[in-house]
């Protein structure tokens, strides 16, 4: 699937006459008729801060994207959400808005601001994935031919719409791995599941540091390989968990085996 160009017009006056291509125009919109189609996911309230500044100081520069579903005969938000929030605190009413017209086109924006960017968000990535589903019927693995992103990533993304809002805010702040998010949001019960992100977030600067100061770079002798190898592969798992790198190097002789682990951030 191809994403569609959009042209990028941002003149004031070609914009207000709502200047026409084949799958898209612009026009300004009254802020009260953008939707939203994706659930908003939390974010810091300094992004929206310094966005509205940047507006308020050079214009809007980058106009958001939205799609006209004419069955509803409403507009609905599908990029620039942070940018729609900047201008609702600036108080602004009638926005500047690339329309699109085409289903297709729409869902290849949606795949690509939301799923492809690199540090994508995880949860947004997740709702958006969920919604392209029950909007267009497509599968999980009609998605991954579409967007060349894994089975496995697109499956691990939409368990992420098990957690709350409130833990969603919670394992952003903690810059927790979606290895980690989508563990958690595999706990059915909700209040086992909120006693294991309080403990994680407590104690993963705890354990970052312990990893730094005790495992940078130490030797192991063995006295047997298959317990060393296990417990190898379990510290690797945990020094993943915590966002760190570390690389482990064996070196084998006739009488042991010895390992180097270096942890790097």
């Amino acid at each position: 699937m191809e994403l569609f160009k959009i042209f990028n017009n941002t003149n004031n006056e070609a914009a207000e006459k709502g200047q026409i291509s084949r799958n898209a125009y612009v026009r300004y919109i009254n802020s009260d008729e953008l939707q939203h189609i994706i659930p908003l996911s939390p974010y810091e309230p300094n992004d929206v801060l310094s966005i509205a500044e940047s507006i308020r100081r050079f214009g809007l520069l980058d106009p958001i994207r939205v799609f006209y579903d004419s069955h509803k005969g409403k507009y609905f938000i599908i990029s620039g959400e942070r940018r729609f929030a900047a201008l609702t605190l600036l108080g602004r009413t009638r926005i500047m808005c690339h329309v699109i017209t085409d289903p297709q086109t729409r869902d290849a924006i949606i795949m690509a601001e939301y799923c492809l960017k690199e540090n994508c968000d995880i949860f947004r990535a997740g709702s958006a994935l969920e919604f392209l589903i029950e909007d267009r019927g497509y599968t999980p693995t009609d998605l991954s031919r579409f967007s060349g992103i894994p089975l496995s990533r697109i499956n691990k993304l939409l368990k992420l719409q098990l957690l709350t809002y409130e833990e969603r805010r919670r394992l952003l702040a903690a810059h927790m791995s979606s290895q980690v998010c989508c563990e958690i949001a595999e706990i059915d019960d909700y209040s086992v599941r909120s006693t294991v992100i309080d403990y994680i977030i407590t104690q993963t600067p705890n354990v970052k540091s312990a990893i730094k100061e005790k495992i940078s770079h130490r030797r192991c002798f063995s006295f047997g390989s298959e317990i060393i190898d296990n417990s190898i592969a379990k510290l690797k798992s945990l020094i993943d968990r915590c966002g760190l790198v570390a690389g482990f190097e064996r070196a084998a002789n006739e009488s042991d085996i010895t390992y180097t682990i270096k942890v790097r951030k």
